[in-house]
């Protein structure tokens, strides 16, 4: 809507200047002014022509930018409100949930309620080690500051662990960006120990801590754990850390069942 507002107006502006509209106005400036209301005159066609280019441009810009702002913000502000609603239905009636599941899907009675007691412990479990690890990786990131010398140790590390539970950056990203100011300022030997510290130390404690908290909550072997985790990363997105083990356990307890109501 803006981008067509600031053609229109700088329209009307081209037409009334190049109209007589103008050239009346500037006869009623008094006879001292009225040489300066000429120059004026003069040059606001040119000017307007390349403010008409500036604005037609900043003015996409801007729509674009505004536009991505609101549709983020209705976004945010529809899920928040489904988000609600689900809490309120399940906190107040999620128990009748659960019976009227049982009764609805065609399993045997109490298997839905074991499936659902297994995403609880999985979901928890993941949520859990994701924590942990961030944890354990901002301690490491902490050490790794203090014999780099680096100020302010313990809020580079508050920011590792932070940094360390959004998917794609991780805390390894905190420790790099520190050791590339480190070698701006001079610090080579100290900026390098912190790259090779943060690729070598920070970063493969994700793939040994996270794997073992999740096969202490989830009985299935370390490696499976382990390739859930990246498979889930790779096909979902950053919901994979979570799908991957969700689908991998209901997997094995879907077989679970069936051997030990079905036989071997």
């Amino acid at each position: 809507m803006l981008v067509p507002q600031i053609q229109n107006g700088v329209g009307w502006l081209r037409q009334a200047i190049h109209g007589d509209v103008l050239d009346g106005l500037v006869q009623r400036v008094p006879t001292v002014l009225r040489p300066l209301a000429e120059h004026l005159q003069q040059a606001l066609p040119g000017t307007l022509e390349r403010f008409q280019e500036i604005a037609t441009a900043q003015g996409a810009r801007a729509a674009a930018v505004v536009g991505n702002l609101l549709s983020a913000t209705g976004s945010f502000l529809f899920h928040s409100v489904l988000m609600l609603v689900a809490l309120y239905f399940l906190l107040l009636d999620g128990p009748a949930l659960v019976n009227w599941l049982n009764e609805a899907i065609p399993l045997k009675r109490g298997q839905v309620t074991e499936l659902l007691r297994e995403f609880r412990r999985v979901t928890v479990t993941v949520l859990v080690s994701t924590i942990a690890t961030g944890g354990v990786q901002s301690v490491v990131a902490f050490v790794g500051f203090l014999i780099a010398g680096v100020p302010n140790p313990i809020f580079f590390a508050v920011m590792t662990f932070v940094l360390s539970l959004v998917p794609f950056l991780g805390a390894t990203i905190v420790v790099v960006l520190v050791a590339v100011v480190k070698i701006a300022t001079g610090h080579t030997a100290a900026g390098i120990f912190l790259g090779a510290y943060a690729f070598g130390v920070v970063a493969m404690i994700d793939n040994v801590v996270k794997p073992i908290i999740i096969r202490g909550g989830v009985p299935i072997h370390g490696a499976i754990i382990f390739f859930a985790l990246f498979g889930g990363l790779a096909v979902f997105g950053p919901v994979g850390f979570l799908i991957g083990p969700l689908a991998v356990s209901f997997l094995v307890a879907v077989v679970r069942m069936y051997r030990r109501d079905f036989g071997s």
